[in-house]
């Protein structure tokens, strides 16, 4: 297989998605991906403060239920939000192997905190006409990469989407945002008995308001979660 791949890059070699040069990485030569910043710490989801991740009540707002957020890279940079878009709106699959590279640059200095506190992943969920439609939940792919590297388990039938509500990313105003949202998660009630007392991360690909990370995180914290935090792909 070594021999053959070897054959193909020859044949078929890789050209970067952003400097067009031949590259022998999968997509994005190594100067293109260095214009990717990677973050390594959790914040407030409101207020931006740095939270230790020892002390996740430190910094409360009454209307969040996620206490801390992690956002991998920056959304506002125009290569991240390419490839963003090639991977849920052209079923650009490929784009994961540079989404795996960005998170375990982030999470590296985590490993040892999330295999010793009993965390579970719970990625959010898509409404199933939706997720028919794409072929694929973009939320599901990233947790399960997170999983992987991070060597927890991840549970992607713990919650449901059953309204199938406008796509977030076509309403701007932030009390719209929070309104369409409401109400539109419930719990499996298959998986209902591993919530109690559970630490769960949340993970979704871009967090901009926080609203749909905000009430999954609500409908598991009224079902018994203990700590929710939340790590996304990109802000």
């Amino acid at each position: 297989m070594p021999y053959f791949q070897f054959i193909l890059n020859i044949l078929f070699p890789n050209r970067c998605l952003r400097c067009k040069n031949y590259t022998s990485q999968p997509l994005l030569c190594l100067p293109c991906f260095d214009t990717i910043n990677t973050y390594h710490y959790f914040v407030c989801p409101i207020c931006q403060k740095g939270i230790n991740m020892s002390d996740l009540n430190f910094c409360h707002h009454p209307s969040l239920y996620i206490q801390a957020l992690l956002a991998c890279t920056d959304y506002n940079n125009n290569l991240v939000k390419d490839l963003i878009h090639k991977f849920k709106y052209e079923h650009f699959l490929s784009t994961t192997h540079i989404f795996k590279k960005i998170i375990h640059q982030s999470l590296d200095s985590y490993k040892n905190y999330f295999q010793t506190n009993n965390y579970l992943i719970v990625p959010v969920p898509l409404h199933w006409i939706k997720a028919k439609h794409r072929g694929f939940n973009q939320s599901i792919i990233i947790a399960k990469l997170i999983s992987n590297f991070l060597n927890i388990p991840c549970n992607d039938h713990l919650l449901i989407r059953y309204k199938n509500n406008p796509a977030q990313a076509k309403i701007s105003d932030p009390i719209l945002r929070q309104q369409n949202v409401l109400s539109i998660f419930k719990i499996n009630e298959n998986f209902k008995s591993i919530i109690k007392n559970k630490n769960i991360i949340l993970v979704d690909d871009v967090f901009t308001t926080g609203s749909t990370l905000n009430e999954c995180a609500k409908i598991l914290k009224q079902n018994g979660a203990k700590t929710i935090i939340a790590i996304c792909l990109a802000r």
